[in-house]
């Protein structure tokens, strides 16, 4: 069987990925050319919470091009939801909750820290993925992929930081009104996943009944536990968390001592040409 998987994603648009085009643009071509191909099957990675968070790009965006496929008959499809994937490896969103279970001393909590996810674990998605190649038949479906258990984003936090072995650290509270102040900083400053975006989504529980998606694929997906258990830590994976937040302090840094060499360089030119 000719399966295409697509799994193209940014949470925000930037000056390389316009997220019309990633979200909306491409997907819609690219499931366009299948049906003028032998490709006969689609997987469509997209995202849980999207039917709840209707005020952000990301989630109309994702939204826009579930709606598309779901409305080709000719060839079949389906659609995975996933909660916070996680692996030893890790991007935007993972990195952050990382850095921040790093921090030495204390860990900032987001308000009360009780926003809600249901982790699944990179290994456990990719086991869907290939139970749908495996998998005979003609299937239109949508299938939300969750986690066995509901997760703080407390707890998943600690978990990190003992997967990390990092020492324990007092747990502060950051008012949202904060985290909202930053996530407006992020929106202009375009360095991170700490944006408006990431603001909205995580005041929505991130969560689903699994049962639909046990009940399909007959695969039972590991807790938070079993997850880090069976990832073996690697020194790399410690000084990504660590150096986390010195990339963007990096550029702030880099940024103004340019700004200011300029401001040097067109003050002195406009002292001489006074003279």
């Amino acid at each position: 069987m000719l399966v295409i998987n697509n799994v193209s994603g940014v949470l925000t648009s930037s000056h390389a990925n316009n997220i019309d085009n990633v979200h909306v643009n491409g997907p819609k071509a690219l499931f366009k050319a299948c049906t003028l191909t032998n490709v006969q099957s689609i997987i469509h990675i997209s995202a849980l919470g999207i039917d709840d968070e209707k005020n952000t790009a990301y989630a109309l965006t994702k939204k826009a091009a579930e709606e598309y496929l779901q409305k080709l008959e000719n060839i079949d499809w389906v659609i995975l939801q996933p909660s916070l994937v996680y692996a030893s490896g890790c991007y935007g969103g993972t990195s952050l909750f990382r850095a921040l279970a790093t921090l030495p001393y204390f860990i900032p909590l987001i308000g009360d820290g009780l926003q809600q996810f249901q982790p699944i674990h990179i290994d456990d998605l990719t086991k869907v993925i290939i139970h749908r190649i495996e998998r005979e038949g003609k299937i239109h479906t949508l299938l939300k992929i969750v986690g066995p258990d509901i997760v703080t984003m407390k707890n998943i936090l600690l978990g990190f930081r003992r997967w990390l072995g990092v020492n324990p650290g007092r747990l502060i509270k950051i008012l949202l009104i904060f985290i909202k102040i930053a996530a407006k900083l992020g929106d202009f400053l375009k360095i991170g996943p700490i944006n408006s975006t990431a603001y909205n989504m995580l005041l929505q529980p991130n969560i689903a009944d699994k049962k639909d998606f046990i009940d399909f694929t007959s695969i039972i997906p590991r807790n938070l536990q079993q997850g880090f258990a069976t990832e073996p830590l690697t020194v790399q994976s410690i000084w990504h968390a660590r150096l986390y937040f010195l990339k963007p302090i990096i550029k702030i840094v880099l940024g103004l001592f340019i700004w200011k060499l300029l401001y040097r360089y067109y003050s002195w030119n406009s002292t001489n040409y006074q003279k």
